[in-house]
């Protein structure tokens, strides 16, 4: 099987602004929230190419939560209630960007939840997210994306002035 992901960077020049759907809010992730987030991701991650159902075992959240690169500072989530709506999981990669002299942001693990979706959620998610990123002096965002992913993804993205810069393709095959 041979799949193709598209990096894409949006110019962080001007983020969008985009409104919150009506009923919903972000709010400061907490140590309290981790496991939701957690289980959003593999909510999310079961449907993916590269989803590996062993990253996402019950008794691979304490890795994941020690994990430096969950770090919320700049985690984008929207909550109906008590029940996560959407994310997007928005982070720096320091060590890269020095090692590559940029500024460049990550707005990765999008994701809202079937009952929110086509309502702007994930539009606005992403604006919040790029705002962040800019105000901690990033001048670009850099996200992937599968080529043929179902949900239209990226058309979203392309519609919110992101743009290709490189493709990778990845192949599977089953193993005996």
């Amino acid at each position: 099987m041979v799949r193709r992901f598209n990096n894409m960077l949006y110019p962080l020049g001007e983020a969008p602004v985009k409104l919150l759907p009506a009923g919903l809010e972000i709010r400061p992730v907490l140590p309290e929230h981790m496991r939701a987030v957690w289980e959003a991701q593999r909510e999310m991650n079961s449907g993916l190419f590269k989803n590996v159902a062993e990253d996402w075992l019950d008794e691979k959240y304490p890795a994941w939560l020690a994990n430096p690169e969950n770090n919320p500072r700049f985690w984008q989530v929207a909550w109906a209630g008590n029940q996560l709506a959407g994310m997007v999981l928005a982070h720096l990669d320091e060590q890269a960007n020095e090692k590559h002299n940029r500024k460049r942001g990550y707005t990765e693990h999008i994701y809202v939840r079937p009952p929110w979706r086509g309502r702007g959620l994930a539009s606005a998610l992403i604006a919040r997210s790029l705002q962040v990123l800019k105000a901690q002096g990033m001048e670009e965002a850099e996200l992937g994306v599968d080529a043929a992913n179902e949900t239209a993804a990226f058309r979203l993205y392309e519609s919110l002035g992101y743009k290709t810069f490189s493709v990778d393709t990845w192949f599977r095959r089953a193993m005996e």
